[in-house]
């Protein structure tokens, strides 16, 4: 057990979310300027995309190892360091090889720090007896939100990206101070290899991979649909099905304890399928460009706390086990995040595109009929 005098309310946790929010939505503006400062081609992008997500996958496990031989605070403090610094190191790339080595460490790190965080906002919300996680992601969403568009100025004003990540990574060493603010959560007495350890966490991990699953989707192929099937060609308004998504995610998770709190986790559950099912199904049904913003505004309200509840509830429904939990649900839930966009793909090739949108919403209406099994009728 900690023995340091804990803050009586969330903001230290909160502030943990900040940066991966404003690394990631900073770099991602920044993968054409990168890629032509290294002299690679879009495949070999691609490629760096694929490792970096293999080193994430990697670094969610090691974050258990990690986790049980340290205490919270060094863990998240270190990790966050190496993080800025492998963005940094990702912004300077100027080989292949070295973007590669990039991507990598800023896989791993960013999977450390991912569970970390998870784990300490897991545990604030068992000390405060109230909704914490949907409050962290909404955090981490207005970050992302935020480095996009001071990013697009960035590019606007020619400025390079190690000097803009370099930028970015000063304003978010301030979450340093987060972490000294923080609880430690308490440690697993041995490390184990991370695996669902309920019916209850298979459902919530079930329910995260869709949730992810359907925000990659939106996030890679909003501006790519928008253009072929309703602006029909290049328009700045292609923009403007990812940005009304990721403003009403900000909305969506800033109002997400507030929701609990009003009408439980159960019925939050079941809201948020519905208007991620009714989104994602407007989208690919979409006459017109009204109706398709309209789609993903609703999108972005049902996606918006489908997964940092599944990390919640499978925390809760394991707490013997709680970095197993949030690993696993973590883990799988970010492999939805990476296969959903390459499954459109593939899939619009046999089906069209509109075809293959209606993915998500599907896959949203099978787990919604584990819901029961996950949270019951009553309110937390």
């Amino acid at each position: 057990m900690s023995t340091t005098l804990a803050p009586a309310n969330a903001w230290p946790t909160k502030l943990l979310f900040v940066p991966p929010g404003l690394i990631f939505g900073s770099w991602a503006i920044r993968i054409p300027d990168i890629a032509h400062a290294a002299h690679v081609t879009t495949s070999t992008v691609g490629a760096a995309l694929l490792v970096l997500a293999l080193g994430t996958l990697l670094g969610m496990p090691a974050a258990s190892a990690a986790l049980t031989r340290f205490n919270t605070k060094p863990v998240a403090a270190t990790v966050l360091a190496c993080t800025a610094a492998s963005s940094l190191l990702l912004g300077g790339a100027g080989s292949a090889a070295t973007l590669f080595i990039a991507a990598f460490l800023l896989g791993i790190t960013s999977g450390i720090y991912s569970v970390t965080i998870n784990t300490a906002a897991a545990h604030a919300e068992d000390r405060l007896s109230r909704p914490v996680l949907t409050g962290c992601y909404a955090a981490y969403s207005l970050a992302t939100l935020a480095a996009s568009i001071i990013a697009g100025l960035a590019v606007g004003a020619a400025l390079n990206p190690l000097a803009h990540l370099l930028v970015v990574n000063t304003v978010t060493l301030v979450a340093l101070a987060g972490v000294f603010l923080i609880d430690n959560a308490p440690r697993p007495d041995a490390f184990r290899i991370p695996r669902p350890t309920s019916r209850k966490v298979w459902v919530a991990a079930a329910i995260g991979f869709a949730a992810l699953f359907g925000e990659g989707v939106i996030t890679d192929w909003s501006a790519y649909f928008l253009r072929a099937e309703i602006l029909g060609s290049a328009d700045a308004r292609q923009a403007w099905g990812y940005t009304s998504f990721a403003i009403c995610m900000v909305i969506g998770r800033s109002l997400g304890a507030t929701l609990i709190a009003r009408i439980g986790e159960r019925r939050l559950l079941l809201a948020a399928v519905v208007l991620g099912v009714v989104g994602g199904t407007a989208v690919a049904a979409s006459p017109n460009l009204s109706v398709a913003l309209i789609g993903y505004a609703s999108a972005g309200l049902g996606l918006a706390n489908l997964y940092p509840m599944t990390i919640s509830l499978a925390a809760r429904a394991a707490a013997a086990h709680r970095q197993d939990a949030i690993t696993s649900v973590s883990s799988i839930g970010y492999l939805g995040l990476l296969l959903g966009p390459a499954t459109v793909g593939l899939c619009s090739s046999v089906i069209t595109l509109r075809g293959a949108l209606l993915l998500p919403p599907l896959m949203l209406c099978a787990v919604a009929l584990c819901i029961g099994t996950l949270v019951s009728h009553r309110r937390r």
